[in-house]
């Protein structure tokens, strides 16, 4: 009988088959690895429990005071929850690349401690990040976008969670574009600090 095989992409590690002891012996490193488990799976239900609340702040507000707040006017309420959406779903984005980043890591023996703080606020940015690209959207500053479209909530809530999900490759971008914008200030450098 010919033996099954199944090929998963990329996700071989080099170990030959049978081998399954964690390449991460150290106590220390596992209990690292765990908390920052832990801390994503929290984000990957915190943010949409986020959405949830938002939605039904919004709807109870327009229900009971008809589009109005004591603090905000309907124009601002939903202002306001647009950019919550969009924080919200950059906050998953980034916790879905960030645990995609961990688990891989993991397996394929390249995580060590040491990328632990990007681990941790690499999410975070993602929610900044998104936020951020639905104000550069509304103040029509890069007009290939179009303003009324992202006015709707699954327009906001798609493309936060992309530019979440590629905050690293956004952010990148947004700096070549504002380098080429206004130029750079960074000075190279040699060995000697020169």
């Amino acid at each position: 009988m010919a033996r099954e095989t199944t090929d998963f992409g990329s996700s071989d590690d080099g170990r030959e088959l049978g081998v399954w002891q964690s390449k991460y012996s150290d106590a220390k490193a596992k209990r690292q690895i765990r908390y920052e488990a832990v801390y994503t799976i929290i984000l990957l239900v915190i943010a949409p429990a986020f959405l949830l609340i938002i939605w039904q702040y919004k709807c109870s507000v327009a229900d009971a005071d008809h589009g109005k707040s004591m603090l905000l006017d309907a124009n601002d309420c939903n202002l306001l929850c647009r950019y919550a959406y969009a924080w919200a779903a950059g906050l998953y984005g980034g916790a879905v690349f960030a645990t995609k980043w961990l688990y891989h890591s993991i397996g394929k023996g390249f995580w060590h401690s040491d990328r632990w703080g990007w681990r941790i606020l690499s999410p975070l940015v993602s929610s900044a990040v998104a936020v951020a690209f639905i104000w550069i959207i509304d103040a029509e500053f890069i007009t290939i976008f179009n303003k009324e479209a992202a006015q709707e909530t699954p327009v906001v809530l798609a493309s936060a969670f992309l530019i979440g999900l590629f905050s690293d490759g956004a952010i990148a971008k947004m700096s070549d574009i504002a380098d080429a914008l206004f130029g750079t200030t960074t000075k190279k450098f040699t060995s000697q600090g020169k």
